[in-house]
């Protein structure tokens, strides 16, 4: 059921699924300026392991909305990088396909608080409540809720060469705005950072599977 859904708005007239993400079409929808009917698409992300809870994490809409196109009726369909959706009524009864690939969250306002910190013990906090002494806060904005992981890479030197030997991953679902991650050492169960240099790569990973990525590096004594 779609949150902001109307009498009459055909949720459902159309579906398609590739077994994660269900796209159901909303053909009757009004999104135009005058009388409506342009259409919709909204698109479900099963949440574990049975779609009983499901609800829209996302909508999609004519880039500029047209009464009476219909968008979302007949025809419809997903893939994990793609969704696709006709509108038969468009310019007289014409008709026109509207494909969407989707793009990554947007991930911007990266940051850590140090970026040389000494080695502590406590493990890691998710969006702390209040400062925490010790260690850093990396932190980052999100356009969009996203699944956010933070990989943590050491950097080894041997033999002067520099091998990068990975330690460990911070998982966890990130909403729209500033998310912060304090680390102090430990990474996760018995995991943890050892004195030296190392790198963090920030990735979002939105509904539709599209991702965005940051880096940031740092040193830890």
């Amino acid at each position: 059921m779609a949150p902001n859904g109307a009498a009459g708005d055909n949720l459902g007239e159309t579906v398609a699924s590739d077994g994660v993400t269900i796209v159901a079409g909303a053909s009757a929808q009004a999104n135009g300026p005058a009388t409506g009917q342009d259409g919709g698409v909204y698109v479900f992300k099963r949440p574990g392991l049975s779609w009983h809870s499901a609800v829209p994490v996302g909508e999609l809409r004519a880039t500029t909305p047209v009464d009476g196109d219909y968008l979302g009726d007949h025809t419809i369909a997903v893939t994990p990088t793609l969704v696709v959706a006709g509108a038969p009524d468009h310019n007289t009864y014409k008709g026109i396909t509207y494909l969407w690939a989707p793009l990554g969250p947007v991930l911007s306002q990266v940051a850590q608080s140090h970026s040389t910190w000494a080695l502590g013990s406590k493990p890691p906090v998710i969006n702390p409540s209040h400062r925490i002494r010790g260690g850093t806060t990396f932190s980052f904005k999100l356009s969009e809720p996203a699944t956010a992981s933070l990989v943590f890479t050491e950097k080894v030197r041997r033999h002067h060469h520099v091998r990068l030997k990975k330690k460990g991953r911070i998982r966890f679902a990130a909403k729209a705005g500033v998310s912060k991650v304090h680390v102090d050492g430990p990474i996760s169960g018995s995991t943890k950072l050892v004195p030296g240099k190392a790198i963090v790569r920030i990735t979002a990973v939105n509904a539709y599977g599209a991702t965005t990525t940051a880096t940031l590096h740092f040193t830890v004594h």
